[in-house]
């Protein structure tokens, strides 16, 4: 095994209906991560995802045009070695076992994303 560790910044999209908390996603994630992409509506996330090939994707589970849970099968129907990390403000076990059975790794609330979440717990979380 290689003593070097990665090099590359994994490459995340971002995916939210609300532009305030994309941006707060990037700023907390910028720094390690390469982010390729914004996205408000799931026809913007697909394109962005073809465009932006992402290693991870941070998916709402609200998006305009579809749910993230629908989206994020979608995505792994055609992308299945793409993570995605499932974002909600819910604290539903429900969207919980959706976004998981929909492919999801994790499904984050919002506040355990931005408050709970340290930065070493986000790297460790997009390593994945």
């Amino acid at each position: 095994m290689s003593t070097n560790a990665r090099k590359t910044k994994p490459r995340v999209l971002l995916a939210d209906d609300c532009v305030s908390l994309l941006t707060a996603l990037e700023r907390l994630l910028r720094g390690d991560c390469e982010i390729v992409g914004r996205a408000t509506t799931v026809a913007e996330l697909l394109e962005q995802t073809r465009v932006g090939r992402p290693e991870v994707i941070v998916l709402d589970v609200m998006l305009s045009g579809s749910s993230g849970i629908d989206a994020c099968r979608q995505l792994k129907a055609t992308m299945p070695d793409v993570t995605i990390v499932i974002l909600t403000a819910m604290e539903d076990g429900d969207v919980r076992s959706a976004a998981l059975n929909a492919g999801a790794i994790r499904r984050l609330t919002h506040t355990g994303f931005f408050f709970a979440a340290s930065r070493s717990a986000v790297r460790s979380m997009l390593s994945l």
